[in-house]
């Protein structure tokens, strides 16, 4: 009988093979998973436990010490830039808009409008930064549906 081609397995067939594999009785094909994993993380391909919810909860830390920071992170990051922009641009269109003698509706609509930008602008900014970053032995990571 031949041993599987660990080469076409995706990483979590690798992890549950590995994972199934009796090392005893073929320790051929338990070092020839492990070689494929140790070859693919030299890649750059993450591996990690078959699930994130099995990497986190297989770690140590609680889910505030990763939780709370990314939510810090994000919440201080966008009221600040948000609030010191949205000032700037009160003060600016107050201006344009008093020294032009428009109407009050004028400075509601345009201020509303800047707003809208302005939150939709920094909210990108600051969910890009927080998936750059890392927090303690986690990162944000997207990745794709596993289709069952």
């Amino acid at each position: 009988m031949n041993p599987p081609d660990y080469k076409n397995y995706s990483i979590r067939e690798l992890l549950e093979a590995l994972d199934g594999v009796d090392s005893e009785e073929y320790p051929d094909r338990a070092e020839s998973i492990k070689s494929e994993l140790q070859y693919r993380q030299k890649a750059g391909y993450s591996i990690t436990a078959s699930s994130p919810r099995e990497n986190f909860f297989s770690s140590e830390l609680s889910f505030y010490d990763v939780a709370l920071p990314i939510w810090w992170q994000c919440t201080w990051r966008y009221f600040v830039g948000a609030g010191l922009i949205s000032l700037v641009s009160y003060f600016l269109i107050s201006m344009v808009v008093g020294m032009l003698g428009l109407p009050f509706i004028v400075l509601a609509v345009s201020l509303a409008t800047v707003n809208l930008a302005i939150t939709v602008y920094v909210g990108i900014f600051i969910t890009r930064q927080a998936l750059t970053a890392k927090y303690k032995n986690f990162h944000i990571q997207i990745v794709p549906k596993q289709n069952s």
